[in-house]
């Protein structure tokens, strides 16, 4: 896997993390409306983060496949 994708899924994770804590009031000294809100933000963020991220590697793999397709058909024609 390549250091991007790492990097996105943590970066999604710790997002994701700081929205769920925001949410459940362990930060201090911020008014409730304001928690919600934001934490409701940051754990929209991290999920459409990490949704980013798997369609790219889904993506990766198919254009993978069809390279390794058009190798061996072209492999398939051009031997003889």
């Amino acid at each position: 896997m390549s250091p991007v994708i790492i990097i996105n899924i943590f970066t999604s994770l710790v997002v994701f993390i700081v929205g769920l804590v925001m949410l459940l009031g362990l930060i201090p000294n911020i008014p409730m409306q304001s928690r919600v809100i934001f934490g409701i933000i940051f754990m929209s963020y991290g999920i459409l983060r990490f949704i980013n991220v798997q369609t790219k590697i889904r993506v990766k793999k198919q254009n993978e496949m069809r390279e390794k397709m058009e190798k061996n058909t072209d492999d398939l024609i051009h031997k003889k």
